[in-house]
């Protein structure tokens, strides 16, 4: 898997708003229509919607 990069505040506050907690995870892949994130500390990724511009 790719490394992770840190989140930008926007996506900080996107991922905060649905629920997750920006600080535990890195941004591995952002397409148009879904992000993959990796937990900082179990290496687990995760799937999320990007938001709609």
């Amino acid at each position: 898997m790719k490394n992770g990069k840190k989140l930008t505040l926007a996506q900080r506050k996107y991922l905060d708003s649905i629920g997750l907690q920006s600080s535990e995870w890195l941004l591995v892949k952002k397409l148009q229509d879904v992000w993959t994130l990796e937990h900082r500390l179990t290496g687990q990724p995760k799937e999320v919607y990007a938001p709609a511009n």
